[in-house]
């Protein structure tokens, strides 16, 4: 039965079908935390003045980078202009990850000296799953064969 279940998910339609789940999924976290800049909910300046030092805590700002997240959520997500915007989201998720590297290194603050950042620290540890998760899509953006750009492609319509 794992040998069946094995064959299965190692065959090139369920590949296609991983890439463009973890293409639209990340797409999707993407566009879920730009809508929460672009709407100005305040979620986005209380995340920059926490972990940013404020730095992103400018209105105008955060709601322009909020909405320009959302329409490259959108094209990541059908699968257009993917080289530029693939890395846009690696350096945007690998920024994240980076800031709160301390989630991944100790997440339940076994180790590090001083005082927990947050008593729910441990839930930023998925920010390195994320980073990662973008690097393998820019890495694999080649065999991503049912993005929209890759159909145009084949077809002739796009050069």
């Amino acid at each position: 039965m794992i040998a069946k279940l094995t064959d299965a998910v190692e065959g090139a339609a369920s590949k296609q079908a991983g890439l463009m789940a973890l293409r639209v999924s990340m797409a999707g976290l993407m566009f879920w935390w730009g809508l929460v800049k672009g709407l100005n909910t305040g979620v986005g300046q209380a995340v920059s003045e926490r972990f940013y030092g404020g730095a992103f805590s400018f209105d105008v700002i955060l709601i322009a980078f909020g909405w320009i997240q959302v329409l490259a959520a959108i094209a990541l997500a059908l699968g257009v202009v993917r080289r530029p915007l693939l890395v846009f989201q690696l350096v945007m998720n690998v920024f994240v990850a980076a800031s709160v590297a301390t989630a991944f290194i100790d997440p339940f603050w076994l180790w590090l000296p001083g005082e927990k950042p947050s008593p729910s620290w441990q839930l930023f540890y998925p920010s390195v799953i994320v980073a990662a998760a973008s690097w393998l899509l820019l890495a694999f953006r080649d065999q991503d064969r049912w993005a929209f750009d890759r159909v145009l492609e084949r077809s002739g319509a796009a050069e």
